[in-house]
């Protein structure tokens, strides 16, 4: 018999005997295992480590082969890392530091859907510097890098040819109508900001595609192949998810100064356009009213070099000299969406109907049943925003043929101050 100290010195020399010939049966078969695929991948005399390198190599992951008309996937929870084939893209979000949470909220569901496999950059701007908070709490969130731009003032104040008792006195008529940012004057330095000038910022100047994220907005559906590549692929300038009608009393002559524009730069108008979403009828621009239909620009993924194009920065800037970002309350919405429609190619324009998107107060959720069958969804389809009657999902789809005209807007409703409250 051995004294009790030394049977217990024994038994943890035989738990440590165990153990290193344990590791050492798992590195045999790990190693036997490896060298079998090298020879059955045609990589023979390669090592075990070559072939290990190999499969988790970025530059040599196959990303998820997805058909976007037809909505079938059948490896819907395999997640592969794309980092690899990225385009050259990025997320832009304008957002003050008192919104970290929300920004937060939102980078985490566009990673959890879509990015955490891509690892694409994202670009926040402010037109403060952002706080140390700031960027310790978004930083840690995203999957690719992270960059911090603060907005030129010039960018973010009124111009020099605006009437500022004008502006003022506008903006103080809007608040005692209770129109909804009325009386803000930081909200038109956002929609100026955001139709003519974010693009030429330097941190989102040389990307090809961007992907607008609005803090406190919510993905609500994988999204298992990449837009970007979707965009560049098929030739795709304006992408979008819900489309609605402006309140009227905000734009009021926004319509006229682009039938202006149109006359005096007919060059610019492509002859394929898809002007039948925003006028009624099938009248030409000149003729035809504006029936408020424009894509909610929240969202949207975009080529960065359509608002590069001398047609739109034509457009812009007469739109801008007449002063209606300030004297009324111009949205960049209606002036991006009437710009794809008549200046681009019908054929650049893509709903991205298969996206879940929620931003308060309205949804966008796929209604098809195979994206709900298959778990790819978790919205509820009876909440879909495009069957509401102030949608323009109608005038969209009319456009490529694939509806007959709808009953034109009736003129009471275009005007109706309180349609629609966001």
């Amino acid at each position: 018999m051995f004294p009790p100290i030394i049977l217990n010195r024994l038994r943890g020399t035989n738990s440590i005997i165990l153990l290193i010939g344990a590791v050492t049966f798992v590195i045999g078969c790990l190693h036997f295992l490896l060298q079998s695929l090298s020879l059955s991948t045609g990589h023979g005399s390669g090592s075990s480590l070559d072939v290990l390198q190999r499969l988790y190599s970025k530059s040599d992951t196959q990303c998820l082969d997805y058909n976007i008309d037809d909505g079938q996937f059948t490896t819907s929870h395999v997640r592969f890392n794309c980092t690899g084939n990225r385009e050259n893209a990025a997320f832009v979000m304008l957002v003050r530091n008192s919104e970290v949470h929300d920004a937060r909220s939102s980078i985490r569901h566009v990673e959890d859907r879509f990015n955490k496999n891509y690892g694409y950059p994202w670009i926040f701007l402010n037109d403060l510097p952002f706080s140390d908070e700031f960027v310790k709490y978004t930083s840690s969130l995203v999957s690719g890098e992270a960059y911090y731009g603060i907005i030129d003032r010039e960018n973010w104040e009124m111009p020099e040819w605006i009437d500022r008792k004008k502006a003022k006195a506008s903006m103080q008529s809007m608040e005692k109508q209770n129109i909804l940012y009325g009386g803000s004057e930081s909200y038109r330095h956002m929609c100026r900001f955001f139709s003519g000038f974010f693009y030429k910022h330097e941190l989102v100047s040389k990307y090809d595609y961007y992907w607008r994220v609005e803090p406190n907005t919510e993905i609500l559906c994988d999204v298992p192949y990449d837009p970007f590549k979707y965009m560049r692929e098929n030739q795709k300038k304006y992408g979008f998810v819900i489309s609605l009608m402006e309140l009227y009393s905000t734009i009021q002559t926004l319509w006229p100064t682009v039938q202006n524009f149109s006359t005096l730069h007919p060059e610019a108008i492509h002859k394929n356009n898809a002007l039948g979403f925003i006028v009624d009828n099938e009248q030409n621009i000149t003729s035809g009213g504006y029936n408020l239909c424009h894509f909610w620009s929240n969202f949207e993924i975009a080529a960065v070099d359509f608002w590069k194009s001398e047609a739109y920065e034509n457009y812009f800037t007469f739109l801008d000299k007449t002063g209606g970002f300030y004297y009324e309350r111009w949205g960049d919405a209606p002036v991006h969406s009437i710009a794809a429609a008549i200046l681009l190619d019908k054929t650049e324009l893509h709903w991205f109907d298969d996206f879940g998107y929620k931003h308060h107060p309205f949804t966008h959720c796929p209604e098809r049943s195979e994206y709900h069958e298959s778990g790819r969804c978790t919205c509820n389809p009876k909440e879909n925003f495009d069957n509401n009657q102030f949608a323009c999902k109608n005038q969209y789809l009319r456009v490529n043929g694939d509806l007959e005209l709808p009953d034109p807007i009736p003129p009471a409703k275009l005007r109706k101050n309180s349609i629609i409250t966001y």
